[in-house]
């Protein structure tokens, strides 16, 4: 019973120690926050097509693109904190600059892309090197010299979804029957194709860069060792598997949350 109260007692004292810094209503529902590394600021979108940026220290709120009704679905901050990337709807991918926890961000420049669904987008983990999807292909472009690196064409369907490795040598590509990697350092060789059963639905690094995990659409997940072309496979979710989340290694090894249906399931 003394057992029973002490956990009590702590559950009360973790709740009072939490407190609400920033609550706004958007004119759509929320999809997509992104912090900024330092964690002093925050942005979201919506789709209504707004973008907000909340400063933790003033406790202001900017918006950088205010409600058109094309959905901004994808939203991330580069690795340095320097700039905000947001496309969706409408086909344009926008870049702000950020310059500063203190600064107004700079808008510098928006790619246009008619007809195209950008629906995800992210950042090379250490350079200004922004990759986004392009229905059947990626294109990585680089914020600072505001040219394009290269396009990675997955051609046999739609690209779902985007993964760097975490050292930023590689990116990875999920979409229907495969996941296809490049190498960064020569865009131009084939890429490295792992087969799936159905379609990829989400796909991520571990982050100390050994494995890369994919959560597909036929209700599996596998998981392949980089020094091995044979994945494992774990079967029998309620439904697609839509998201993945690794850990950072707990005892030397990382552990996958992957999410299907109503359920959260970990594994190690």
């Amino acid at each position: 019973m003394a057992s029973q109260k002490s956990k009590g007692r702590a559950k009360t004292k973790a709740r009072t120690e939490l407190a609400l810094l920033w609550q706004a209503a958007l004119h759509e529902y929320v999809t997509a926050v992104a912090w900024c590394p330092t964690g002093a600021r925050l942005a979201a979108s919506s789709a209504a097509g707004e973008v907000a940026l909340y400063t933790l220290k003033s406790g202001e709120v900017t918006f950088l693109q205010t409600e058109h009704r094309e959905s901004i679905d994808a939203l991330a901050v580069s690795a340095d904190g320097q700039f905000l990337a947001a496309g969706g709807q409408s086909g344009n991918v926008w870049i702000w600059q950020l310059q500063g926890d203190d600064t107004d961000p700079t808008p510098i420049t928006t790619l246009a892309y008619a007809r195209t669904w950008i629906d995800c987008l992210q950042w090379h983990p250490r350079l200004p090197l922004l990759a986004f999807s392009l229905g059947r292909s990626a294109q990585v472009w680089d914020a600072a010299g505001r040219t394009v690196v290269n396009t990675c064409r997955f051609e046999t369907s739609p690209v779902l979804d985007m993964a760097w490795h975490p050292q930023g040598q590689q990116l990875s590509l999920g979409g229907n029957q495969s996941i296809k990697t490049w190498r960064s350092a020569d865009w131009d060789d084939d890429p490295e194709v792992r087969e799936i059963g159905g379609a990829s639905e989400a796909t991520a690094w571990s982050p100390d860069g050994i494995y890369l995990a994919s959560g597909n659409n036929d209700r599996s997940v596998m998981v392949w060792p980089t020094d091995s072309p044979h994945p494992w496979r774990m079967q029998g979710f309620s439904g697609k598997v839509r998201q993945l989340a690794w850990s950072h290694p707990v005892g030397g090894v990382p552990l996958l949350a992957s999410v299907s249906g109503e359920g959260i399931v970990v594994w190690r």
